[in-house]
């Protein structure tokens, strides 16, 4: 039996355990400064901090007259042990055993023998709560694991797996429980460790306390045992006591207070209430390394602290909020084994080309064009597969070049598909990086073996990122540590010879997630931190952040595999679930005590959880200590000055003496001014500055006037950006629909992300491309194969035939971009369509004014075209230039022309179009100018013609017509119409101009309503400026006095 003979000290946290600790080592030093003294600590970041702090002169020199630590070493249990044991482990040739290790254990028992687990055995969830129960079940006995066996067939099969895992690892690997064993049975021959002292320990396991009493029988052990004075918090200490053999006096230790108590609204507002008594404690003199600003949890309170540190230009060090899966390294890593396990999906590529400075080829160094590509692919309609990607980008591609040809041939705006040249060289690039992606990463053929994997991710490392050396230095170090991590995966096909994709990538996405990144170098600047992390440290200002039911303490979960009724009755052995608030209570009461002044600050709510929070049961020693009833009554007395509230973010800056960013000053400056009955609007910002900007779209909005929040754009658009001296009717047309769809689309060239894979039906725009694209190449034939001479036509069943034909093959074009949607509503579209076809001959009796068809898709002023482009001379004297391509020209017998413009969707935009009103306020501007076109190449000046939109289709259009004849007034209205358009582009007026909202969300714009939450707001600022003068002269067009009331083309338009 082991013997006890460890001298046990209980001690306060902070001043008064390191001011013991300072005395014990000059104690041992007094007649010696080299005797050997040796610190057992908890943690790596607790021997830092105590090396520095007991080298300061407030704790004294650690021998007579000399300063300094000689021979003073600082170590954890474990490393104290594998000083200890390492040469006997190494002879053995074990090695240490990790999780990655244990979890590749649970696998192979699981699936010899799942027993219960039989339902969930491959599930990481089941396998990442074994490997935790396994390291909780390791500090048992053999007779406690019995006990709890004994409870439950549950309790008994998680122990059965512990076992099998302890059995299986046993020859080969070593954890911290074996190497305390071995170090236990090697004290005899150890090292002279002189004085050794045990500070401040805590959750001791049992082979760690048998090592430490073993270690008492050799040399010299005191332990330092903090208490709190709270019984409740302090059960660990006592159990730590009794498992070093002795008890602990808790007399005259009090429980730790904190000074002051802020409620704030929310863990925003806590973090810049916490920048601002840093920046106050700095002014009155403390120190910059000796404060502390500690949170709960890291999530959302660290990416706080250090933005606003950062903003605030605070020095600090601590965890950095940044994992290694953030790092570039880390993002490439995970994209390509998300891509390589679940497939060539379309966002799985894109994803991965978004994750960092990928290379397109591996002897070059140049980059892929990411942002180009997505748009290819999501233009080709690519769901996913290499054969899907071939196919589509293949037939994209072949598609870029035929509408290349068309859309010159037939006028078209060659800037809205861009440079059709460098597009179809990015389909080919593409393509071809995709399809080497593809046999890089193809399941089937990759390795199946720890090793073998570890390898091909680093090859694939090298071949996509390049040189590690022309990473940045932070990309670099990460990058070893990624190194590392595969160094260690290496290592387990010693127990796992086999490995499937899914589970190399889940096990190396857990190591990259687990490890966090250090921000700053200890010391240097205010620590931020976890109270857990500031565990053994002291500080003059301590801020706790997050003490809020549910924050602090956590709401911790019942254990699923081993619930507190079964781990009762070990009577203590393990913690149970309930009592983890307690070790995390007893933390941030040692928190406190090792303060020279501490801040507790109380958010209210959550904005990001939408929630609302109660005051931390924490807090209720501090305020028991004031003498308050309940914290509620001391906010609301001005004489409990250590209770304050601050109601909101604009309270907080206003009594703020230090504000701590620029938008901060500016705020106060204006809430100053407002107190003093200043007016605002006289008061003078700095032109950038965010308020002033606000300030101004405030005032635009209240007092309805066109501003640059609005589209006023006058002086930043100029004539000479935006060319508008050769136009199309189409694009004028986006203008008076929408002047912010026109700026968005043909000016900054933004257009709406395509999403084929949520395409459930084929689109307005495609279904009046195919009844186009079908007719055209109808009477193209038609028309090579017939005389023109003569009456009208009247269409035979064999030309019926005809025209459905070519509409299946351009149908089938469509299935082969894949731009048709879901095949069960298809099949419906596809016959509809092609009823819409037959419909188109069988029809032409119902048109009015018809005759003799003498020209398809005629084009002018486009390339191959007969006849050039149209110039008009406009009132205000601009030449402006149109090309276009006119669907049908038709000549009467009596010489007169019919111009046909086919409509596929709904005719109701175009009611009220007429010889009176040929343009709808310029929404309809095509009539007019293919007049111009139809005369300039079958008439002359003088000839009439008739222009007609013919909506061609049995439903909505039932095959109705609107037109008229084109007279000089209607070309005169027209001229007008365009001089305001252009005038107005010119101008830089932009404003949105939204439809209105339907329920179905049909005919959404995107540009107005990106988010598709609705646009009533911007609906309602249209009305409001639409009403006055603000637009200047262009607003004649949309102004209700002039009797305009345009109305907004539907979707095919």
């Amino acid at each position: 039996m082991v013997r006890a003979v460890i001298d046990l000290r209980s001690v306060e946290f902070g001043q008064p355990a390191l001011h013991e600790l300072g005395e014990v080592v000059r104690a041992a030093k007094r007649q010696d400064v080299f005797a050997p003294v040796t610190i057992v600590v908890s943690s790596s970041f607790t021997a830092v901090t105590l090396r520095r702090k007991l080298v300061r002169d407030e704790f004294r020199p650690t021998s007579d007259g000399r300063n300094g630590l000689v021979g003073v070493s600082f170590q954890t249990p474990f490393q104290l042990a594998e000083a200890l044991a390492a040469d006997s482990l190494a002879v053995t040739n074990r090695r240490p055993l990790t999780k990655p290790i244990i979890a590749a254990a649970v696998r192979q028992i699981l699936r010899r023998d799942p027993g219960i687990f039989h339902n969930s055995a491959s599930h990481p969830t089941t396998e990442r709560a074994l490997v935790r129960a396994h390291r909780e079940l390791r500090d048992l006995t053999p007779e406690q694991l019995d006990v709890l066996r004994s409870t439950g067939a549950r309790a008994a099969d998680v122990v059965r797996v512990h076992e099998a895992i302890t059995e299986r690892l046993a020859a080969d690997w070593f954890d911290e429980f074996d190497l305390l064993k071995v170090a236990t049975e090697s004290i005899e021959d150890a090292p002279e460790f002189g004085l050794v002292v045990v500070f401040l320990p805590e959750q001791l396991s049992m082979p760690t306390s048998d090592f430490l009493r073993e270690l008492g029988n050799t040399t010299q052990v005191l332990a330092l045992v903090g208490l709190t004075g709270h019984d409740d918090a302090d059960f660990d200490a006592h159990r730590t006591a009794q498992m070093l053999g002795g008890e602990l006096d808790p007399a005259g230790i009090q429980i730790p207070v904190g000074d002051a108590i802020i409620s704030l609204s929310d863990p925003d507002e806590e973090v810049r209430s916490a920048v601002r008594t840093v920046i106050m404690s700095l002014g009155d003199g403390t120190s910059v390394d000796r404060i502390a600003v500690l949170y709960p949890h890291r999530n959302p309170y660290l990416r706080l602290v250090e933005e606003q540190f950062e903003e605030a230009g605070i020095r600090h060090n601590g965890d950095a909020a940044r994992r290694l899966s953030d790092s570039v390294l880390g993002r490439f890593i995970s994209s390509m084994l998300e891509l390589a396990d679940e497939g060539l999906a379309r966002e799985n590529v894109l994803e991965l080309l978004a994750s960092g400075p990928i290379r397109q080829f591996s002897d070059r160094e140049r980059h892929v064009p990411a942002v180009a590509w997505s748009r290819r692919a999501r233009a080709a309609g690519v769901i996913g597969g290499l054969g899907d990607w071939t196919l589509r980008l293949t037939t994209h591609g072949d598609d870029l070049v035929e509408v290349s040809k068309r859309r010159r041939s037939q006028g078209k705006d060659i800037t809205e598909v861009g440079d059709f040249d460098k597009a179809v060289a990015e389909t080919e690039e593409l393509l071809e990086f995709v399809t080497e992606l593809d046999g890089l990463t193809t399941a089937g053929e990759l390795p199946d073996s720890w090793p073998g994997l570890c390898d091909w991710l680093s090859a694939l490392v090298a071949r996509y990122l390049g040189p590690r050396s022309l990473l940045p230095v932070d990309e670099q170090q990460a990058a070893e540590t990624i190194d590392r991590i595969l160094q260690r995966l290496s290592v387990l096909a010693r127990i796992e010879s086999k490995v499937t994709l899914t589970v190399f990538r889940r096990t190396f996405e857990a190591q990259t997630a687990d490890t966090v990144e250090r921000y700053g170098t200890l010391g240097d600047g205010v620590f931020v931190g976890s109270v857990e992390r500031a565990s053994g440290a002291d500080f003059d200002l301590v801020i706790v952040l997050g003490l809020a039911e549910g924050i602090s303490p956590t709401r911790w979960r019942e254990d699923g595999l081993l619930p507190d009724y079964e781990r009762e009755s070990l009577e203590g052995a393990m913690t149970l679930t309930r009592d983890r608030g307690m070790l995390d209570y007893r933390r941030y009461l040692a928190v406190l005590a090792a303060s020279t002044s501490s801040i507790l600050t109380y958010p209210r709510g959550d904005l990001r959880r939408g929630e609302g929070n109660y005051p931390s049961r924490w807090l209720d020693d501090t305020v028991a200590s004031r003498g308050a009833l309940s914290l509620e009554e001391a906010m609301q007395d001005d004489e409990q000055s250590w209770a304050t509230l601050i109601p909101s973010f604009v309270s907080g800056v206003r009594t703020t003496k230090i504000p701590v960013s620029l938008n901060e000053f500016d705020l106060q400056y204006l809430l100053d001014c407002l107190d003093q009955n200043q007016n605002l609007a006289a008061t003078s910002l700095g032109a950038s500055s965010p308020f002033e900007l606000g300030r101004q779209l405030i005032e635009s909005r209240d007092n309805q006037t066109f501003s640059r929040y609005d589209g006023n754009l006058a002086g930043v658009v100029t004539r000479k950006g935006i060319r508008t001296d050769v136009v199309s009717p189409t694009r004028l047309q986006d203008w008076a629909d929408c002047p912010h769809k026109y700026f968005m689309r043909h000016v900054l060239a933004i257009r709406e992300p395509e999403r084929p894979e949520d395409q459930i039906r084929v689109s307005a725009l495609d279904r009046g491309s195919l009844i186009h694209e079908s007719a055209d190449r109808f009477f193209r034939e038609f028309l090579e194969s017939r005389s023109t001479d003569g009456e009208p036509v009247t269409y035979t069943d064999a030309d019926v035939a005809a025209i459905v034909r070519h509409g299946q093959e351009v149908a089938t074009e469509l299935e082969t971009r894949g731009a048709v949607g879901r095949p069960i509503f298809w099949a419906r579209d596809r016959e509809a369509l092609l009823n819409d076809l037959r419909g188109l001959l069988i029809n032409e009796q119902k048109r009015e004014i018809r005759g003799r068809v003498v020209a398809s898709e005629f084009g002018f002023g486009i390339d191959g075209a007969s006849v050039g482009a149209i110039r008009r001379t406009l009132p205000s004297g601009r030449v402006v230039t149109f090309r276009g391509s006119i669907d049908r020209v038709e000549m009467t017998e009596n010489g007169d022309l019919v111009v046909v413009d086919y409509k596929t969707g709904s005719v109701e935009p175009y009611k009220g179009l007429s010889s009176g009103e040929p343009t709808l306020a310029g929404t309809k501007l095509q009539l007019p100018i293919y007049a111009l076109g139809a005369r300039a190449g079958f008439g002359n000046d003088t000839t009439l013609v008739h222009s007609m939109y013919w909506f061609t289709s049995n439903n909505p259009g039932r095959w109705q017509t609107k037109g008229y004849d084109v007279t000089d007034q209607v070309l005169s209205d027209f001229d007008s119409t365009i001089d305001i358009i252009i005038n107005g582009i010119e101008r830089g007026v932009f404003p949105a101009r939204p439809q209105e909202n339907t329920w179905s969300g049909a005919g959404r714009c995107p540009y107005c309503d990106p988010d598709g939450l609705g646009s009533r707001e911007l609906l309602k600022r249209w009305e409001a400026l639409k009403l006055g003068e603000e637009f200047g002269p262009v607003g004649v067009l949309w102004d209700p006095k002039t009797g305009n009331t345009p109305t907004q083309g539907s979707p095919d338009d």
